[in-house]
């Protein structure tokens, strides 16, 4: 049984430190130094992963008899075989299965990224979340710090750039700023559960300057993914105090979600907010994904 438990606790550091790679993985001097190598980063991670499920009768036990696990198995059986019937109907192959150049966000990303996702649901328990939580925080800091020295132009790396500085190891501000946006969301989370106080005092002095490495890089996701995750943080905390207060909050939460996903399609006082011209370019993917 001990055994067992240390073995499971060895391969589940594969899941944080993989992320990591994703992350920081880079391929200096190639034509595309970001994308083909996280590509297959991920995709070695993701096969791991899957083996990993597909010789353990254990695991594959609590995916057919947990009704989370099956769901969310299920969902996104249903989400690959429309995704694969579309790409082999495609005339463009290579697109379809491997993705645009300087994206690879075809077919076989998000097989690897449902791989990767039914893992994390199977292994992530409250014994070693916080193993996720001290890498979040551990890859925020380190982004945050090279976000800062893009800004001031000290990069390490001489990226063939046309955007604003700050794109750290994604490509543009845009990715840069949402990533930014999703780690001080699981940041501050972490932030409520730790009891160290000098912790705490850290945690919160990197959340206010990675937004402000966010502010600097002038795309709005990374701001809007802070604030719909703190809000979402805030109705959790709420609701443990007063259901009727969260609801309250939970309501104008979606009021204002509502109002700005319309001011990103040129509807409403948030226009002049939200809306960027790619937006449109979005549109014509969609209008030629329905033709």
């Amino acid at each position: 049984m001990a055994q067992n438990r240390a073995e499971s606790i060895d391969r589940f550091i594969v899941l944080p430190l993989g992320i990591v790679l994703v992350e920081l993985a880079v391929q200096p001097g190639a034509m595309d130094p970001l994308g083909p190598i996280k590509f297959w980063v991920l995709g070695l991670m993701a096969l791991w992963f899957f083996s990993i499920i597909a010789t353990s009768r254990s695991l594959l036990k609590t995916i057919l008899t947990k009704r989370p696990l099956r769901n969310l198995s299920l969902f996104l059986g249903a989400f690959l075989v429309f995704f694969l019937v579309s790409a082999l109907h495609t005339s463009v192959k290579t697109v379809a299965f491997l993705g645009e150049t300087r994206r690879d966000l075809g077919f076989l990303n998000y097989l690897f990224l449902a791989f990767l996702m039914v893992y994390a649901a199977l292994k992530i328990s409250m014994s070693n979340v916080t193993q996720i939580y001290w890498t979040v925080a551990a890859l925020c800091f380190f982004f945050t710090l090279y976000g800062v020295f893009q800004h001031f132009h000290k990069d390490l790396f001489h990226w063939s750039n046309q955007y604003n500085s700050i794109i750290l190891t994604t490509g543009n501000p845009d990715f840069a700023s949402s990533l930014l946006g999703l780690l001080v969301v699981i940041a501050s989370a972490w932030i409520l559960i730790i009891s160290s106080k000098s912790s705490r005092i850290f945690g919160s002095c990197l959340v206010l300057v990675t937004v402000l490495v966010i502010y600097w890089s002038q795309a709005r996701q990374g701001l809007i993914a802070v604030a719909a995750g703190l809000g979402f943080l805030f109705v959790v905390l709420l609701r443990q105090k007063s259901k009727k207060l969260s609801y309250y909050l939970l309501g104008a939460e979606f009021f204002v979600g509502v109002a700005s996903v319309l001011g990103m399609l040129q509807i409403g006082p948030l226009t002049r907010y939200f809306y960027k011209a790619s937006i449109n370019d979005r549109g014509y993917n969609w209008r030629a994904a329905m033709v």
